[in-house]
């Protein structure tokens, strides 16, 4: 018997070998990391998608929450309309080198905003904070109170 199951022994507590399969040790470890604290605030925070489509439009949830106060991430895009200050995406927006415009970006919606903050960037996260709004053409909106640049 080894000096080390003894010691166990004496303290009343048997100590067993353990063995974790494969499968179970994985599955473990997607279990952690399915309740992991960022996993979890990813999964309730509102994403742009909940708002607006990948033109803009405004969602029925979108509609049903207007002047609600969220928090959403996303990406920045320049805005080609008056009155809007940048666009957010849901993925980092590149300009086509066929015609110039903004494809494959995910859902998108206007922020409305007194002035672009420092750093900005189209490939850095941006965290927007404001209140939600739907204008006369039906489009998704969100009127900026704070936006922070990850």
């Amino acid at each position: 018997m080894s000096q080390n199951r003894r010691a166990c022994m004496r303290a009343r507590i048997v100590c067993e070998d353990v063995n974790i399969g494969r499968r179970e040790l994985l599955a473990g470890l997607a279990f952690t990391v399915a309740l992991s604290p960022g996993m979890l605030a990813a999964k309730t925070r509102t994403r742009i998608s909940d708002l607006a489509d990948e033109v803009g439009a405004a969602t029925e949830a979108a509609k049903a929450r207007v002047g609600e106060e969220v928090s959403l991430r996303g990406y920045f895009s320049p805005a080609m309309r008056a009155n809007v200050l940048f666009d957010l995406n849901e993925k980092p927006a590149m300009p086509c080198a066929m015609c110039g415009a903004f494809h494959d970006s995910g859902a998108s919606l206007a922020v409305i905003g007194d002035k672009l903050p420092e750093g900005l960037n189209m490939l850095r996260a941006i965290d927007v904070t404001g209140t939600i709004a739907v204008d006369a053409r039906g489009k998704a909106q969100i009127i900026a109170r704070d936006i922070a640049v990850s």
